[in-house]
């Protein structure tokens, strides 16, 4: 298990970002963007990655928002060849486990797995299989109901 933080870095990874768009990257933005490269590479060190990830308002929360939002930089995770992204991932099996409140996931209210499934596959990664846990706020939900499958989509 290892946490990964991404409270100091939202800002700093967006300078880098257009820093590096533009070939002026300072030093501190390199020392950055050198993490983010040995974190991918440490992610591709593993044969399978587990996620737990929580539906906020129909969407992906702003913790693991930001989490791929730091990790997915040009030259990292994608990079253009004839003006096309290609991923730069190693497609090793993503499962995610989704918990939401309501009874939205897989649903037309459902904005998070699609999210998912659109920025990982930028990336390279379509190997994805998701367990949805729903309903968790019914005064009904009971931990022991959960059926422990995932559905590759």
């Amino acid at each position: 298990k290892r946490q990964v933080s991404t409270q100091s870095t939202g800002e700093e990874s967006i300078e880098m970002k257009y820093a590096f768009l533009s070939n002026k990257m300072n030093g501190e933005q390199q020392e950055l963007y050198d993490k983010i490269k040995h974190h991918k590479e440490w992610l591709h060190t593993f044969s399978e990655i587990y996620v737990g990830v929580a539906m906020h308002n129909f969407a992906i929360n702003v913790n693991f928002k930001n989490y791929i939002d730091i990790l997915v930089q040009p030259g990292i995770c994608f990079t253009y060849v004839d003006r096309k992204p290609v991923g730069l991932m190693k497609n090793n099996p993503w499962n995610f486990v989704v918990a939401g409140g309501g009874n939205y996931l897989r649903g037309d209210d459902d904005y998070l797995i699609p999210w998912v499934k659109k920025s990982f596959d930028f990336c390279g990664i379509d190997n994805l299989k998701f367990l949805a846990v729903t309903g968790t706020l019914s005064p009904n939900f009971k931990v022991d109901d959960v059926e422990i499958k995932f559905t590759k989509l």
